[in-house]
C-alpha cells in the first residue's frame, strides 16, 4: 500500500509561550465588585496597570481572571486592553464570556482568548461587563460579578502594577488619579484601589 504525500503541505508553527500570574492567583482573598456605585467609587470595570513586566512588547494570547457572582447579573464578562493615555483609549478586546457560567460560592477561572493583542509597557489589562461604560450601570449592589483580588505583595521582579477602577459618570476622586488628582472625565480611570486584581497572562516568547 502506498500513500500520497502533499509536497505543498506546511507543518503548523507552534509558537512558544510563557505564563505570568499575580502573587495570589491561586487563592484570592477577596471579591472585588464590578458595578458602578458612583460617586462612592466602586468600579464597573477594574484591572491592573503593568510597568516593566516580562510581557512588555509581547503578543498576549490570553488573559484569565477569577470571578464570582452575587445575585443574578446579566450580560457578558469582557477582558480588554487600554493604553496609558488620560483618559485611556481602548486598544482591543480579548473576548467575551457569558455571565451564567459563574458560581456564587467559589471562584471560577475564566479565560479570554478570542483575540491576540500586543502589550505596551504601562498599559492596563481590565475585566468588566458588556453593560459597563457610558450610560451603563454594570450591575447593582444585589446583582453583579466580581474579580478575585488581594492586597498582599505583588509578584517580585515583575515590575510594578496598580489596581484601578473606572466610573461611569464624572466624580470627585479623593486619591491619585491618572494625570493627577482631578475630577476625571467620563470613563476616566482612577488608580485608587488597594487590592490588586488577580490575573493570569499567557504571552508569546
Amino acid at each position: 500500500m502506498s500513500y500520497l504525500v502533499n509536497p505543498y503541505m506546511v507543518a503548523p508553527t507552534i509558537v512558544p509561550t510563557s505564563e505570568f500570574t499575580t502573587a495570589q492567583w491561586s487563592s484570592p482573598s477577596a471579591l472585588f465588585p464590578m458595578f458602578n456605585n458612583s460617586p462612592a467609587g466602586t468600579a464597573s470595570i477594574l484591572g491592573n496597570t503593568y510597568t516593566g513586566t516580562v510581557f512588555a512588547g509581547k503578543v498576549i494570547q490570553s488573559v484569565s481572571f477569577k470571578f464570582k457572582k452575587v445575585g443574578t447579573p446579566t450580560g457578558n464578562l469582557r477582558a480588554q486592553l487600554f493604553d496609558d493615555s488620560s483618559p485611556p483609549v481602548l486598544q482591543g478586546t480579548f473576548g467575551d464570556k457569558a455571565m451564567p457560567i459563574l458560581s456564587t460560592s467559589v471562584f471560577t477561572e475564566v479565560t479570554f482568548d478570542t483575540t491576540k493583542l500586543t502589550f505596551t509597557d504601562g498599559w492596563r489589562i481590565i475585566a468588566g461587563t458588556d453593560n459597563e461604560g457610558s450610560g451603563g450601570t454594570g450591575g447593582d449592589s444585589s446583582n453583579y460579578a466580581g474579580c478575585g483580588s488581594d492586597n498582599s505583595a505583588h509578584v517580585s521582579g515583575e515590575g510594578t502594577s496598580w489596581a484601578f477602577g473606572i466610573s461611569d459618570v464624572p466624580y470627585t476622586c479623593a486619591t491619585s488619579c491618572s494625570g493627577g488628582c482631578v475630577t476625571p472625565t467620563l470613563n476616566d480611570f482612577c488608580d485608587q484601589f488597594a487590592d490588586q486584581v488577580q490575573m493570569k497572562v499567557v504571552y508569546e516568547t
